[in-house]
């Protein structure tokens, strides 16, 4: 579901406020979300970014929606406009693991867009929140023509295998306690404030 047609700016109170029923699966017409906040199109321009969401497929979730799930033949690219999503993955018992939570002005389902493949985790909506998708074809034309958003998609992509390995280490060599001690440490870091103390908000 997308955000109906208004003209000029979205304002974040607005779309916070609007119900599920007047939202509708297509492209955002007239009046467009900014994707100012989109990290990842932080080097362009404000024409090339509004020239962007009106090529995307905007659609509203709803708190623990699933944006998509493993072997989803989706494949576009999903910017997180308003909300947050979390990646997740599901053991053969179905216990859920935890991947990663990712804000408003982050992106999901870069893996798929590049290469062609199915999606790799689950995706769903931690809060009310708002996505703009940019099919694979579009997305591809956009890395190819502003290599910035290549190098930072490579970041992220060698942040991710960093990641992989720390696990990997982890489950290897600590045991359950540890691993949990150890989770529970890098959250505090990553949110802690001037005064070092941390709240980890949402609760894994």
């Amino acid at each position: 579901m997308g955000p109906t047609a208004h003209a000029g700016r979205l304002p974040c109170r607005y779309i916070v406020a609007m119900s599920q029923d007047v939202l509708a699966n297509t492209r955002a017409p007239g009046g467009i979300v900014p994707l100012d906040n989109i990290a990842l199109l932080a080097g362009l321009t404000a024409g090339e970014r509004t020239r962007i969401a009106r090529s995307c497929t905007w659609r509203r979730w709803a708190p623990r929606q699933l944006l998509f799930d493993p072997g989803s033949e989706s494949r576009e690219i999903c910017f997180i406009v308003a909300g947050a999503v979390r990646v997740v993955n599901y053991s053969a018992g179905g216990r859920e693991v935890s991947f990663a939570d990712i804000a408003a002005g982050g992106a999901v389902g870069e893996l798929s867009a590049i290469d062609g493949g199915p999606r790799s985790a689950s995706v769903f909506a931690r809060d009310e929140t708002l996505t703009a998708s940019l099919g694979a074809e579009p997305f591809r034309d956009l890395v190819a023509a502003h290599p910035e958003i290549a190098f930072t998609i490579m970041q992220k992509l060698a942040a991710m295998v960093r990641d992989a390995d720390r696990r990997i280490m982890d489950l290897s060599t600590i045991g359950a306690h540890g691993r949990v001690h150890g989770e529970l440490l890098r959250l505090a870091c990553a949110q802690a404030g001037a005064d070092g103390a941390a709240v980890i908000d949402p609760a894994p």
